[in-house]
């Protein structure tokens, strides 16, 4: 065996020794195959965790989808209008009580008041001046007037127990109550006139439409607590016009006089009165009753006793009940309209329509 011989033969035996037996071969197979299916457990747990937080955040951007936020590249509707305020009132929103409102007659469908009544939520005793570009009414122990737009309060006078103004037929003063007093404001120079001091409250004073004499309730608190007085604007000693009557008020031309018959034998202020309305002439004589009478009138609301004419001389609003309705009289027929509401203190703002207060919500 020659030299080249030998060395091929020894590099046979070299790698021979090398390489690894059959067995050892199997093993290293299957020991590559064990680490393949880990790294494939591995990468497929690792896929599965990634696809359950995908999810999760595909169900949370859903979830605040729903809750509001818009999606990409989706419409978005216009904004809601707001909810209309207390002041901005719709003839569908409720009112609370003590609200002030405007009722078409005609309509019987609610509009909104002055702004400057709506100001108040306790404003009553409300009045309209004859020539019908004022309003007069009464807040706590004040006296506020604007015009009838609304506009230009002002404050009438100091401190007033109970007050109830009222125009003048020439629109320049108002008759106030004060107690027991009776007191004409000058609106122009603002003074005053204490035209009566009565020995008993006084209630809602009213001028004659000639302007020569005023009509006022007075509770004498005997067995016939209430009477209808009539005093000279200059002053003087009342005369007693109506007995067991309170409440009354001239029509627009003198003709008559709208009142509310005090039926209750007692003193009792919460009961005294019945539900109908009574007209008779400037003097007192000649009652007669418009309406049902089902029963007593409670005082425990004040303002849902005085009647109101409207301007035209037509007609006559009055609430027959505590919790009922406010009825419109047709003085010549003497039909009478029911309002839907619980409304009090109706005053014409004009021959259609009434200013009226919220009795409840």
């Amino acid at each position: 065996m020659n030299r080249t011989d030998q060395q091929v033969r020894a590099a046979i035996d070299t790698l021979a020794r090398m390489a690894p037996a059959p067995h050892d071969l199997a093993a290293s197979a299957m020991e590559r195959a064990r680490r393949r299916r880990n790294r494939e457990t591995v990468w497929g747990t690792a896929a599965a965790c990634v696809l359950v937080v995908a999810v999760a955040l595909g169900v949370v951007q859903v979830d605040r989808t729903d809750e509001g936020t818009p999606a990409d590249n989706a419409p978005t509707s216009p904004a809601p209008s707001p909810t209309p305020s207390a002041t901005e009132e719709s003839s569908e929103t409720s009112l609370s009580p003590g609200a002030i409102a405007l009722l078409k007659v005609s309509e019987d469908r609610r509009t909104k008041a002055p702004h400057c009544l709506r100001r108040f939520t306790a404003a009553h005793n409300f009045s309209v001046s004859p020539n019908g570009q004022q309003l007069a009414f009464a807040s706590g122990v004040h006296v506020y007037l604007c015009n009838a737009q609304g506009n230009n309060l002002q404050r009438v006078g100091g401190s007033w127990i109970d007050p109830a103004p009222s125009w003048s037929p020439n629109s320049q003063q108002l008759v106030i109550s004060n107690g027991r007093r009776i007191v004409i404001v000058d609106l122009a120079s603002r003074t005053q006139q204490v035209v009566v001091v009565e020995p008993n409250p006084v209630y809602r004073p009213t001028f004659s439409p000639d302007g020569q004499s005023l009509l006022f309730t007075e509770n004498t608190g005997k067995d016939s607590p209430f009477a209808l007085w009539t005093v000279p604007v200059w002053g003087g000693t009342p005369q007693m016009l109506l007995n067991r009557s309170a409440f009354g008020v001239y029509s627009p031309d003198g003709s008559s006089i709208a009142f509310r018959r005090t039926d209750f034998p007692g003193s009792d202020m919460f009961e005294m009165t019945n539900a109908r309305v009574f007209v008779a002439e400037p003097d007192g004589s000649h009652p007669h009753a418009f309406g049902i009478n089902d029963g007593s009138m409670s005082q425990i609301d004040e303002e849902r006793l005085w009647p109101s004419w409207s301007p035209d001389g037509r007609r006559i609003a009055f609430q027959p009940l505590l919790a009922r309705p406010v009825h419109v009289l047709d003085v010549q027929t003497g039909e009478t309209k029911i309002l839907s509401g619980d409304w009090k203190d109706p005053v014409w703002l004009d021959n259609d329509t009434l200013i009226v207060s919220s009795g409840s919500s």
